[in-house]
């Protein structure tokens, strides 16, 4: 069986499905973040907090399923620790976190949004066809993260709404990635 490893963020295709499943919960959770802006912010910290800690055992243990496959192994595990602990913190402390969770979003988005500029990238290296869709998406979930760390206490409801439409395109992102993913496993 063929193994395939990306330069600077690698992945094998042989788990793409965490990958997917990730994927299908952020964008669950962001379409119910949008559809439901009327929700108490406390509850959004929650949920978000859920669906911080879930995507990142996902991925998580989509790198330790890979720790000798993949050269860069540790980029993944690190990404998905960092959403873990962001989301066990936000479930130890809601009252704090509403008060930190613009700030912690907005970094947060920001971060995710440069590493899959950089997933996008080491797909075009190796010829994945439609990596630059990835790269677009990439690209425009930067836009929500930077909105708010410049304004981090706009009224709730646009960080509420911003925050769902960086939850959609992060989903979309790692649905594409992970078929992309799929596609390069051995016939």
């Amino acid at each position: 069986m063929k193994k395939h490893s990306f330069n600077v963020i690698g992945y094998d295709t042989k788990y793409w499905w965490l990958l997917y499943a990730s994927g299908v919960l952020f964008v669950f959770l962001g379409s119910w973040i949008i559809v439901s802006p009327q929700k108490s912010y406390l509850f959004l910290s929650l949920l978000l907090a859920i669906g911080l800690l879930t995507t990142g055992l996902f991925e998580s243990l989509y790198s330790i399923f890979h720790i000798r496959k993949i050269k860069d192994w540790g980029w993944i595990f690190i990404g998905g620790l960092i959403d873990a602990i962001l989301g066990v913190y936000l479930l130890n402390y809601p009252l704090i976190a509403i008060i930190l969770m613009p700030f912690v979003i907005g970094i947060w988005m920001l971060f995710r949004a440069f590493m899959t500029v950089s997933s996008s990238i080491a797909l075009k290296t190796i010829g994945v066809k439609g990596w630059l869709w990835l790269l677009v998406t990439s690209m425009v979930l930067i836009l929500p993260s930077i909105l708010i760390l410049i304004n981090p206490f706009a009224e709730l409801i646009n960080i509420v709404f911003i925050t769902g439409i960086a939850f959609v395109l992060s989903g979309i992102f790692r649905i594409i990635f992970s078929q992309r993913l799929k596609s390069l496993m051995p016939k």
